[in-house]
């Protein structure tokens, strides 16, 4: 096994942090938020609210619909209009 430095680290979650994202943004299909904005309203939410959720099987997108209330105003509105609210 490979031991990563801390910043390979760091790189490697927010991509994946990213990647989920963009899996969570492609469940919206074409109602409401665009991929891009959903992206950008809950990347940080996705990294702090979910942080110890391992991304992969849409359990990105499940914690943030459990933890809906502890996300982000910007967040929370893109959520919502991509259909994503629990």
């Amino acid at each position: 096994m490979v031991k990563l430095s801390m910043t390979a680290r760091v790189y490697r979650a927010m991509t994946v942090t990213l990647a989920s994202l963009g899996l969570l943004s492609a469940a919206c299909g074409k109602a409401g938020a665009s991929q891009a904005e959903l992206r950008q309203a809950c990347a940080k939410d996705a990294r702090t609210v979910c942080a110890g959720v391992r991304p992969g099987g849409g359990r990105i997108k499940q914690c943030m619909v459990q933890r809906f209330d502890q996300l982000s105003d910007a967040c929370k509105n893109a959520m919502e209009s991509a259909g994503l609210k629990q």
